[in-house]
């Protein structure tokens, strides 16, 4: 489950433990650096309703996730970005199957929404961009 406010991000995520199930969650405010990249910042974690370092939670997290999404390396992206090593994007050029490519431009988080603005540019066409809001 995800929520959106007050320029931060809630995930929440009931992982199965074979005898009892168990509620982990993240919180982050994501922002853009001057360079484009995505990063995380100020990362706070619980388990059920306890608040718990960030960094014990993210390695038990790292633990609990199946090989097959543990193993993805945008999974291990995000959990740099948790442990505030890393960015989660280190650039926010998106390359789409048609040619084009988006640039996110900025990200805010606000009453109860992910606003993103980018700009899409066409192929062979370095002169037109559009831009949405």
């Amino acid at each position: 489950q995800t929520h959106f406010g007050d320029g931060k991000i809630s995930v929440g995520v009931k992982i199965g433990s074979g005898a009892a199930d168990q509620i982990v969650a993240a919180t982050v405010n994501p922002r853009l650096s001057e360079d484009g990249s995505l990063w995380l910042s100020q990362p706070s974690t619980n388990a059920g309703r306890l608040d718990i370092p960030a960094g014990w939670t993210i390695a038990r997290l790292q633990s609990w996730l199946p090989p097959e999404i543990r193993e993805r390396d945008m999974t291990g992206r995000m959990l740099d970005a948790l442990r505030q090593r890393g960015p989660v994007l280190p650039s926010t050029w998106v390359d789409l199957e048609d040619g084009r490519r988006i640039k996110l431009l900025d990200v805010r988080v606000e009453h109860e929404r992910l606003l993103l603005t980018c700009v899409t540019e066409i192929p062979n066409d370095q002169s037109s961009t559009a831009r949405a809001d």
